[in-house]
């Protein structure tokens, strides 16, 4: 799981280094972000699921 949240951000980054043109990045960019939204969004639903087993 942390693996893949890395990963995503690891590849957020190298979406800004590779297009650094705001035009050609932007919708680059959103992608990554939805991205991350939606590794961040499983994991807090992970957090839950944990913190209330216990």
């Amino acid at each position: 799981m942390f693996g893949s949240i890395l990963e995503c951000v690891d590849r957020l980054f190298s979406c800004f280094l590779k297009s650094p043109s705001a035009a050609g990045s932007n919708s680059v960019i959103k992608s990554c972000t939805s991205q991350l939204r939606r590794y961040s969004k499983n994991l807090f639903i992970l957090n839950n699921s944990l913190f209330h087993e216990s």
